[in-house]
């Protein structure tokens, strides 16, 4: 008899985790699957191992180091390092093997050169520290995990659609303490730091082949509960990657320090931040609104304010808070008489003493003033040389600023401001306006300032280059300026939902978006809510990128290679529920915020699906916001498309997946073909909404059915269909 040659335990000798490797792994109900964890802990902590150095080969040599290429690591001495090395510097490890490795000062960089050897005894150490631990005893490559936590169910979630939430993914990992072990990182221990913002790893991958393993969760402990004990038990709670986005945001603010002669109302308010074009698509006088800082300068309006003389060499002037500086020009009245040495309607220059009080003169930087005799009366100050009047725009420096396009709110009225009028302008964000100059007229005077006036610009914000008024670039630097993320968090599809330009209802790249962010908002959430608008999601992937989703017919996957049969489904985990959240058949979309008023200023007409209204003999009507978009054509298509699949019969099916599921990712497509008692789902394409790792390698999933939702490839005929691409949207 001839003995096949074939692997007949092909995960025993693989050295990656595959789709072919895990369909054999179910299909003969066997397999060498692992969850591991690593938790970041105090680098104190860490194994220290000893090391020495070749410098002909800039090689560090260390026997059982279990360092990796681009891990992070740093040396500790008794004597001297050699020239250029520094104890206690991060570095990375480059070209490694079991008993040496490179150096590098950059991940995957160039390898440092050595030049000596140093002196004395060097150690070697990962850093930060980490805990690595598992459900069981392991070595993972050259490194050990030990046995000290039962995993729970890990899930990651792509949120409800329409919702502008954040749903946060997270981890409660328990972890054994008995022995005591880790007592030196808790309070009281010499190794302790503190617990909050320390990173865990969760990872799957095959036996000890450290190659196979993914990230399936990465967090951070959280603030808040993130860390208790007892006698026993270290609990850690962690949240994904979004906890660190959602930053409050914009951080700038106005502060009296900046702008001495601010009015106390606008002190801590937030500077705006602009995002596309507020000069075209306003209303004729702008949207835009400055914000006066020196809107307590005496010298504005030139009042009247009372204030006190001392009869004195010098005499002293006190008024709280004056708001005057040295050398500026004022003048008395009083409603009787001033002490000998002054007078009324005569010039004076202020020679400041402190807040509240300040000596005067003849001519600026002059001789103090002498008072004398007596005094009768209420005294009063006026400025006499007109200030201009300051404004702030945002805190970010904008592509334009038409200052031929200035206007004046009063009342109710508006003036257009004389171009000459505009002056100090600087980055676009900031202007002076010039009064009493005889070029602005208020009907028929000279324009003067009032304290209840407000400007009205048109600018351009955020130079994004070519992508200025594109709603993802938009978002992603957002998340990149204020929400702490940097370039290579992003997944590779962002670019290509900003370069969408088919069809004309998901042509994200041509859909046109303006931000004006005037108070304070979390700039995850915020995000969420511009992508939303657009029928776009965000999420986490198992990557560990931020990655987008989208409600796009045309996005949408008609035959998913992936196919779900009833022997991949967990005997009674599959429940069935409808989205009651999202179901509606008429709808109107309120767009256009307008930054000066605080409020969408624009709707649409209201479209409705008349099929979906006659099979359910009820109108369910919504109101959807838009506040980013402002072209009528784009808010319109976007509310036809979202309720070409509101109108439509959807249903969640939460099911549990054997391991052959475990490289989905949230997000994917799935095609469906089971039946389940009288419940049949024939080759039916699916969305993964919701995914959780469960310890006993199965997949818990949450799929949205397209059953009764038609779209492009996909066409179920199905009686009763309202919904899908091609459903009749129209308006009343």
């Amino acid at each position: 008899m001839k003995v096949s040659s074939k692997d007949r335990r092909p995960y025993e000798t693989a050295t990656s985790l595959t789709q072919q490797l895990l369909d054999f792994s179910q299909d003969n109900l066997e397999g060498q699957l692992q969850l591991i964890v690593e938790v970041e802990i105090d680098q104190r902590f860490s194994k220290r191992t000893n090391c020495g150095f070749v410098f002909e080969a800039d090689l560090v040599s260390s026997v059982d180091h279990r360092l990796v290429d681009d891990d992070k690591f740093i040396f500790e001495t008794a004597g001297v390092l050699p020239v250029g090395l520094v104890a206690g510097q991060e570095y990375f490890v480059v070209n490694s093997n079991s008993f040496s490795f490179q150096i590098s000062n950059t991940q995957g960089g160039v390898a440092i050169g050595l030049s000596d050897v140093g002196s004395g005894t060097h150690q070697v150490s990962e850093a930060p520290g980490k805990l690595r631990i598992s459900d069981r005893n392991i070595f993972v490559g050259n490194r050990f995990y030990e046995a000290r936590t039962n995993f729970p169910v890990i899930s990651r979630t792509i949120g409800e659609w329409l919702s502008p939430t954040v749903e946060f993914s997270s981890f409660n990992l328990k972890i054994n303490n008995t022995d005591g072990y880790l007592n030196e990182i808790l309070p009281g221990g010499k190794y302790f730091s503190g617990q909050v913002n320390k990173e865990i790893n969760v990872k799957l991958g095959l036996r000890d082949v450290e190659a196979s393993y993914f990230n399936i969760f990465r967090g951070f402990i959280t603030p808040v509960g993130g860390f208790k004990r007892d006698t026993k038990v270290l609990h850690y709670i962690a949240r994904d990657n979004f906890d660190r986005l959602n930053e409050d945001f914009p951080n700038d603010v106005f502060k009296e320090a900046d702008y001495p002669k601010i009015n106390k109302n606008n002190i801590g308010q937030v500077k705006p931040i602009i995002y596309g074009d507020y000069v075209n698509s306003v209303e004729t006088e702008g949207n835009v609104p400055g914000i006066i800082v020196n809107g307590n300068d005496p010298r504005l309006e030139k009042q009247e304010v009372a204030c006190t003389l001392t009869i004195a060499s010098p005499c002293v002037v006190t008024q709280e808070n004056h708001y005057l500086d040295a050398n500026d020009k004022i003048q008395f009245t009083t409603s009787d008489s001033l002490p000998t040495g002054l007078s009324v309607g005569t010039d004076y220059y202020v020679k400041f003493i402190d807040a509240n009080s300040y000596n005067i003169s003849l001519s600026s930087g002059g001789s103090n003033i002498n008072t004398s005799g007596s005094q009768v009366g209420q005294h009063n100050t006026q400025a006499q040389d007109f200030v201009n009047i300051r404004n702030v725009i945002s805190a970010t420096v904008n592509l334009e600023f038409n200052t031929s396009d200035v206007w004046l709110l009063r009342s109710d009225n508006f003036y257009r401001i004389n171009s000459n009028d505009i002056v100090n302008v600087s980055n676009n964000n900031y202007f002076e306006v010039v009064q009493d100059s005889g070029v602005t007229k208020i009907d028929t005077d000279n324009y003067l300032y009032s304290s209840s006036d407000v400007f009205l610009v048109k600018v351009k914000g955020e130079n994004l280059l070519s992508f200025s008024d594109n709603v993802i670039e938009q978002a992603r630097d957002i998340l990149k300026t204020y929400g702490g993320a940097v370039s290579a968090d992003f997944d590779a599809n962002w670019n290509d939902f900003a370069g969408k330009v088919t069809p004309t209802e998901s042509a994200t790249s041509n859909i046109k978006s303006r931000v004006y962010i005037g108070d304070k908002k979390e700039a995850l959430e915020y995000v969420l809510s511009m992508l939303e608008q657009v029928r776009v999601e965000l999420f986490i992937s198992k990557d560990l990128k931020i990655k987008l989703s989208s409600l796009h017919f045309d996005e949408f996957v008609p035959s998913p290679s992936y196919v779900v049969r009833n022997f991949d489904v967990e005997l009674g985990s599959t429940k069935v529920s409808i989205d009651e959240r999202n179901v509606f058949n008429r709808v109107q979309g309120f767009y256009d915020f307008n930054p000066s008023v605080g409020k969408n200023t624009k709707k649409t007409l209201i479209a409705k699906n008349q099929a979906s209204i006659d099979q359910s003999n009820i109108t369910l009507s919504k109101k959807v916001e838009f506040p980013n978009l402002y072209i009528e054509s784009d808010v319109e298509n976007q509310v036809q498309e979202i309720l070409r699949i509101s109108a439509g019969f959807n249903e969640f099916i939460a099911t549990n997946l054997t391991s052959r599921a475990l490289l989905l990712d949230v997000g994917n497509f799935v095609k469906v073909n089971i039946r389940i008692n009288g419940t049949v789902w024939e080759n039916v394409p699916m969305m993964i909404r919701e995914i959780g790792y469960h310890p006993d390698m199965k997949l818990i999933v949450k799929l949205w059915s397209f059953q009764m939702l038609p779209f492009l490839g996909w066409e179920p005929n199905y009686e009763g269909t309202t919904g899908g691409y091609n459903a009749t949207i129209t308006q009343e």
